[in-house]
């Protein structure tokens, strides 16, 4: 019962692996589902936009951020809040991060071929 009582309370959390396997499992049978690549993209787009719309609806009823009144304050906010979320992301995995540095993994946008 303890058990139980706990489990209210603790952040659900989910690794990486599971999280990626899951999503190519999603995309895999969008792609049986759907002949058309852009049906599938619309239904992948549509998803996320609600995933999105998620994510806010939890964002604004954890913290105590009263209504903004402009666009500037709205985008101050969601700044704050986004740099205290991936600072705590990245402090519980800096194993990941430090074998990317080791290896000298270059991002994303260093790969880019329209970024000059």
């Amino acid at each position: 019962m303890s058990r139980q009582a706990n489990r209210g309370t603790e952040s659900k959390k989910m690794s990486s692996e599971l999280f990626t396997l899951t999503y190519g499992a999603l995309v895999t049978q969008l792609c049986k589902d759907y002949e058309n690549d852009e049906d599938v993209n619309k239904q992948l787009d549509k998803m996320g936009f609600n995933i999105g719309v998620r994510l806010i609806e939890d964002f604004l009823a954890r913290s105590n951020v009263g209504r903004c009144h402009d666009f500037r304050e709205t985008a101050d906010v969601i700044a704050k809040k986004e740099k205290y979320f991936w600072e705590n992301k990245t402090k519980r995995q800096p194993k990941l991060y430090d074998a990317v540095k080791e290896r000298g993994a270059a991002s994303r946008t260093d790969a880019s071929p329209l970024l000059p």
